[in-house]
C-alpha cells in the first residue's frame, strides 16, 4: 500500500470505528492520543488484536502520523517519504529521517510512555535545524 491508502485506512478507520474526523490537523494528535491509542492499546495488550494486526493498524496510523509531519511542518523544508529496503517508509531530507511507523507501532504496543506529541516535536525541531 501506498502511504495514501495507509492514511485513507486510518481516516476511515477513526471515522467508522470511533466517530472521530481526522483531518491533517495538529489537534489530530490529541485525538489520537486521548481517544483511538487508548482503546487500540487495550485491545493489543488483552490479545483481542493480534501481531499482523497491531501491524496493520501501525501502518495506517504510523503513516497519517507521517503525513501529518510533513503538512505541518516538513515537506516546506525538504522532507518526503523514502521507501527502504524492508519496505517501511520513512520520511526523510538528507541525513535526517524519522520513522513515524516504529513510533506508532512502540505507542500502542508499550502505553502513553511512548506518546506520539513529544516525537512530533522533536522531528518539528530537528527539520527546522534547532536540534541535531
Amino acid at each position: 500500500m501506498t502511504t495514501d491508502e495507509l492514511c485513507a485506512k486510518a481516516i476511515e478507520m477513526a471515522h467508522d470505528v470511533f466517530s472521530v474526523e481526522l483531518q491533517y490537523q495538529t489537534e489530530d494528535l490529541d485525538v489520537l492520543e486521548t481517544r483511538i491509542f487508548p482503546v487500540l492499546e487495550k485491545m493489543i495488550s488483552e490479545g483481542k488484536i493480534n501481531e499482523i494486526a497491531a501491524d496493520n493498524l501501525s501502518a495506517f496510523f504510523g503513516a497519517y502520523l507521517g503525513e501529518l509531519i510533513l503538512r505541518g511542518f516538513a515537506a516546506e523544508l525538504g522532507y518526503a517519504w523514502f521507501l527502504r529496503e524492508d519496505d517501511v517508509p520513512i520520511i526523510a531530507c538528507g541525513a535526517n529521517k524519522f520513522n513515524p511507523l516504529a513510533k506508532v507501532r512502540k505507542r500502542l504496543t508499550q502505553g502513553k510512555g511512548d506518546d506520539i506529541r513529544p516525537f512530533y516535536k522533536v522531528c518539528q525541531a530537528v527539520a527546522q535545524g534547532n536540534l541535531k
